[in-house]
């Protein structure tokens, strides 16, 4: 009876415990566009593939785009839910959005945590247990959509 007990037990014990690399995997499966900074909501961070980030579990990188430079660098996910993002560096060139580009990056190397939402397409970036980012999936056939009204038939 005290095996039952102590197994059923420690079946409870462990169905809240995720596993780190399940975690990373889940960062992977998807490149992630930025939808909010700082509880600021703006029409900048949905123009093409801007402010977006790609973690790559094999190699335990990132890349993205800023408001137009490219950027690299290093993540760890030493525990669930927490993260350690190290900049690398990125390209330096000028463009409208810049304002918000340092303050982006800024924002990921900052964080020290993350979650995502029930159905894994939205992704938070915490500091301190206060949520800095809002991420979507980014659906890149969307940053390509031509306007079909104004297309011409002959």
């Amino acid at each position: 009876m005290k095996k039952i007990i102590f197994g059923a037990l420690s079946v409870v014990l462990t169905a809240g415990c995720c596993s780190t690399k399940d975690e990373i995997q889940k960062l992977d499966a998807h490149t992630w566009q930025l939808t909010e900074m700082n509880n600021v909501v703006s029409t900048t961070f949905k123009e093409g593939e801007n402010f977006t980030i790609r973690f790559s579990a094999k190699d335990s990188t990132i890349a993205g785009v800023g408001a137009c430079n490219r950027f690299f660098g290093r993540f760890e996910v030493p525990d669930c839910e927490k993260i350690d993002i190290k900049m690398g560096g990125s390209t330096m060139m000028a463009c409208p959005g810049m304002e918000i580009e340092q303050p982006f990056f800024q924002v990921l190397e900052g964080a020290d945590g993350f979650k995502f939402d029930d159905k894994f397409t939205e992704l938070e970036l915490l500091k301190y247990g206060k949520v800095t980012a809002k991420f979507k999936i980014f659906d890149s056939s969307l940053s390509d959509v031509n306007d079909e009204d104004n297309s011409s038939e002959d």
